[in-house]
């Protein structure tokens, strides 16, 4: 029964974290604020092609590492409360791993996506100076 509430209590978190940002933005109209965003800082509007395939691509990657982020706590927690079972210490360990080569493809699909779109948007476009992904020189982190 307590298992049961956990999963319920688990389920309804999860869903709130999705609708809270929702009822949020629902106070203003985010497009509106999005445009202001965009022209201050001398980006496209935000309504053309790159920028939603851009978005749309933030939003995937963004949700995979937040699903990866679950499975290690889940895989954390398996572990620390198998209390010796070794069946419970070897799903744990398997989901860890399985967790971890996510990680892996998230990172080397986000790779691949950074270099391909600049490459794609500098040979359509040459004169249109592309900034950098990183123009502080860093890396992924």
């Amino acid at each position: 029964m307590i298992k049961r509430g956990r999963q319920v209590a688990f389920v309804l978190i999860v869903i709130l974290m999705f609708v809270m940002p929702q009822i949020v933005l629902g106070q203003a109209d985010p497009m509106s604020e999005m445009e202001k965003v965009a022209s201050d800082t001398g980006q496209d509007s935000v309504g053309s092609l790159t920028s939603i395939i851009t978005k749309i691509i933030k939003a995937i990657l963004g949700a995979s590492g937040f699903i990866l982020l679950l499975l290690f706590i889940y895989s954390g927690f398996t572990w620390m409360t198998a209390g010796g079972n070794e069946e419970k210490v070897k799903k744990a360990k398997n989901t860890l791993k399985n967790a971890v080569i996510g990680l892996l493809i998230v990172v080397l699909a986000w790779v691949v996506i950074d270099f391909v779109i600049t490459h794609l948007l500098r040979a359509v476009d040459p004169a249109h100076n592309i900034p950098p992904a990183h123009p502080e020189g860093g890396g992924i982190m």
